[in-house]
């Protein structure tokens, strides 16, 4: 089982949750901390706006007792096995250890005990009396017991010596083990180490012994198939800096010291603390070895040997932290990780680029997170770490309301809600990259986030999540958090992309995906590519890439075989928060807003109130719309819009294999305020269908915007119900042209029931239309099939019949395609709203306020 080797990916950067996050802190600790919390997190309409945060303050001195240990105080038992030349002193509370096999009086120095167990207070000190100069004290457990570890072992006295311990039958740390070590620790129920020379020190005392190696570990080999697990319950396992610990064996279970019921910080944490470290969990579970190389992310994490990989936990409030100048680095290699309200920080806090990547977890089944945090947050110059994360399946989840408190150093606080997370604060943030085989389920408030704060420089982090299966479900609760994936820019760096790689996807309850820009730098592209799979948004669930500064927003693109978007049929204010559903692009500053680019190979499908949105609320142009599919494009009490306020409106464009049909459904791009055109709408398929529904270009702008165009184009029929209604006028500028083109046009007289007192059709020939924006205030034009117009009165060839004169009536095709009949062409009226007629190829554009006809 093993990993391909880490490259880093290039690319943007993410957004600023406002969700509380927990602090990286040393166990020893012990101060004031508080928690920030959003007054108002992300309401749909302002998505995320950060209006204003509550700084609670929890004074923390000692509120949580240490709970007790579940295993039972050991008694001590440190006794050499007679092999090595081990001996062992006790003097009081100290076991001194001396002697032992030196090869070649060279830097590796061995040890051989028949048991190693501190209780409480007790110490294991191991002392150089040669004082020679140590790299490596190699110390073996041959007595067959597990080694039970509650009190202090201290290897000072070597310098920066590593310590490895070697028990095949189990090693456990109680609440109260401390380590006083000068170098790195690597916890090992192995059954032999092996050296870059391919000698072995084996775990039970043999021949070997005698060709003991002064090369360096290359590798920690295991002969059963059920290695003997590692536990580390309740302690502070805490090194100096820049060092690394290993604990590689079967099953690997880390417990906390308990989150107090009223959610505060705890005065103290279990787990694991390297300044700029390196901490590597590796779990397995059938003969192999754990091999160190070159090019490895952290000690011996190469595991491809292995038929089968274990189990690791970390649970009640584990905190690992390898944060520094540069970070550090946690590599996870199971079978199986569950991590419950737990948290891992690999920050970088200084000048120095971060080590690549700061967090790297492989679990080839599955992989849970409740309640949990891992981030590679930047508070310095520096370049954040990433996350890199593969499984066979991955679940997120949020179990509890669970808010710790306190007070930190840091500027941002993050929450058990957000599992995944990358920030910068002045360098670039660090990238997150998640692979899961097959499903990838994300529930409650959990969130993926990359961000660079206010005032920063650096680009946010990309996001790329490639899965089977993505569900992702929120919850409809009125709450200040959100579910999903985001990737945010609020200072002046670009914002990094979200790219989703899936079968198929499905967002519900308040779920969302977003990148977004609320700073001078541009907002990243948000891709979604299903191939040939398929994707709902249901009850409140949205895409969103939006600007509301002077960045621009980023661009949308999906690609798959099927979209549907599905709100909540009874909802009255589709746009309010928690009943939005659909895919919105929003400006609501002078950037631009993104571009919205929809490919179907299927169908895409709109209902109960869902909608595309593209809209600008200030002077920045909305964004423009395509959507293609395949099949059809249905739209059931539905809305597809552009709105500008302030600027150009947004072009949309529907183009479909067989069908476009709206019900009850909008289909807008408009302009309200200012002088910028509306936007045009364009529809294209084999058949176009539009009931009880409206077609809006219209300009309502003071400035003399003209109304959009819209064009139907029809390779078979366009029918068109007497309940529907376009409209493309605009209020002081010039009306937008309405063109549609299909060999069969039905429009049922139903683009507006007209006055019955007519005007003279001759009349108007005779008299231009009122002049206004470009000399034309508004045209009438009709284009006959042998392209010279009718004379007023005359007669219009048609294949299409309309049963009464006095006002329109639906128009049925002929039988008989070949047989040609006429009908009148009937005398222009006024009325109030844009009006439109159209024979076999005929064209007809008619304005609101100047002339029109039926």
């Amino acid at each position: 089982m093993s990993r391909q080797p880490y490259q880093r990916s290039e690319g943007g950067r993410r957004r600023d949750s406002g969700s509380p996050v927990v602090s990286s802190v040393s166990s020893s600790e012990t101060f004031h901390r508080c928690v920030t919390l959003p007054i108002s997190h992300q309401s749909h309409s302002a998505l995320p706006n950060h209006r204003g945060r509550l700084l609670i303050a929890v004074l923390l001195l000692g509120l949580l007792a240490m709970p007790k240990s579940g295993h039972a105080e050991p008694a001590t038992a440190i006794t050499s096995d007679g092999t090595l030349g081990t001996h062992v002193t006790v003097n009081g509370d100290t076991h001194d250890i001396t002697g032992g096999t030196r090869p070649a009086d060279g830097p590796n120095l061995f040890h051989s005990f028949a048991e190693f167990s501190l209780s409480t207070g007790q110490t294991a000190k191991f002392v150089n009396e040669s004082q020679l100069p140590t790299t490596n004290i190699f110390s073996r457990v041959t007595g067959g017991n597990p080694s039970e570890i509650f009190g202090t072992i201290d290897t000072k006295d070597f310098g920066a010596a590593n310590l490895f311990l070697l028990n095949p039958a189990g090693i456990i740390f109680g609440p109260e083990a401390q380590l006083h070590l000068g170098g790195s620790f690597h916890v090992t129920t192995a059954d032999y180490i092996r050296f870059t020379d391919d000698t072995r020190f084996a775990a039970v005392p043999g021949p070997a012994d005698a060709v003991l190696s002064v090369a360096p570990v290359e590798a920690f080999g295991f002969l059963n198939e059920l290695p003997a697990g590692i536990t580390v319950d309740g302690s502070a396992m805490e090194l100096s800096k820049g060092h690394s610990l290993s604990l590689i064996g079967g099953s690997i279970d880390l417990i906390g010291r308990g989150i107090p019921e009223d959610g505060s910080f705890p005065a103290s944490f279990g787990g694991v603390f390297i300044e700029e470290g390196t901490l590597s969990l590796v779990s397995v579970s059938s003969p192999g070895e754990a091999v160190q190389q070159e090019t490895g992310v952290g000690p011996f994490d190469d595991t491809s040997t292995f038929r089968a990989l274990g189990d690791i936990s970390l649970s009640e409030g584990v905190l690992i932290d390898v944060s520094g100048n540069g970070g550090g680095t946690v590599a996870i290699r199971s079978g199986r990780l569950v991590m419950t309200k737990s948290f891992i920080f690999a920050d970088n806090k200084g000048e120095t680029d971060a080590t690549q990547p700061g967090i790297d977890v492989y679990v080839d089944q599955e992989l849970i997170v409740r309640d949990g945090l891992l981030t590679t947050d930047v508070f310095g110059q520096g370049q954040g770490a990433d996350i890199l994360i593969e499984s066979g399946s991955l679940l997120l989840e949020r179990t509890s309301d669970l808010i710790l408190t306190g007070f930190v150093e840091r500027s941002r606080i993050g929450s058990l809600s957000n599992p995944f997370r990358t920030t910068g604060a002045f360098g670039d943030s660090g990238n997150l990259q998640v692979s899961v085989q097959d499903a990838l389920t994300m529930l409650g408030t959990a969130e993926m986030t990359t961000s660079n704060g206010p005032g920063t420089t650096g680009p946010g982090g990309s996001i790329t999540i490639t899965a089977g299966k993505v569900m992702i479900s929120g919850t409809l609760e009125d709450s200040n958090d959100f579910t999903g994936i985001f990737s945010n820019t609020l200072g002046s760096g670009d914002g990094g992309n979200l790219t989703l790689i899936a079968q198929n996807a499905e967002l519900r309850n308040q779920a969302s995906l977003q990148v977004s820009t609320r700073g001078s730098g541009n907002a990243g592209q948000l891709t979604i590519d299903l191939g040939q799979g398929r994707m709902s948004l249901k009850s409140g669930s949205f895409l969103l890439v939006d600007t509301n500064s002077e960045g621009n927003a980023g661009e949308l693109l999906f690609k798959g075989r099927e979209l549907v978007i599905e709100g909540f049929a009874d909802s009255p204010t589709p746009t309010a928060r928690g009943t939005f559903t659909g895919i919105d692009s929003s400006s609501e500053g002078p950037g631009h807003g993104a571009d919205i680019d929809i490919q179907a190979a299927g169908n895409v499908t709109l209902a109960a109130q869902g909608i595309i949105r593209a809209n600008s609320t200030s002077t920045g142009n909305a964004g423009a719309m395509t959507i293609r599919a395949g099949a059809s494009i249905r739209l059931d009490h539905a809305m597809i819009t552009t709105e500008a306020e302030r600027a150009f409106g947004g072009t949309i464009k529907l183009t479909a294999g067989d069908l476009i049909h709206a019900i009850s459904s909008q289909v807008t791009s408009r302009v309200l305020e200012g002088s910028a055109d509306a936007g045009g709408i364009d529809f294209d398929s084999r058949f176009i269908i539009v009931q009880d529904s409206l077609i809006d270009t219209s300009n309502a702008g003071t400035g003399g915007g003209d109304g959009g165009a819209v064009t139907f184009s029809a390779s078979q029929a366009i029918l068109i119900d007497s309940f529907s209604l376009i409209d493309t006028s605009s209020k002081f500028g010039g009306t937008g042209i309405v063109d549609i083109q299909a060999p069969i046009r039905n429009l049922s007289g139903t683009l507006a029931p007209l006055p019955q007192t007519p005007r003279s059709l001759a009349a108007m020939y005779a008299s231009k239309c009122a002049a206004q924006k470009g000399g034309q205030f508004s045209s009438f034009v009709h284009a006959s099939i042998g392209g010279l117009p009718p004379p007023p009165g005359g007669w219009l060839p048609s294949p299409l019949s309309t049963h009464r004169t006095d006002k329109m009536r639906a128009m049925e095709p002929l039988p008989d395609s070949d047989s040609m009949q006429t009908r009148r062409f009937l005398p222009a009226t006024e009325r109030d709203y844009h009006n439109l007629l159209f024979g076999h190829r005929s064209f007809e554009t008619l304005s609101s306020l100047g002339c029109s006809a039926s």
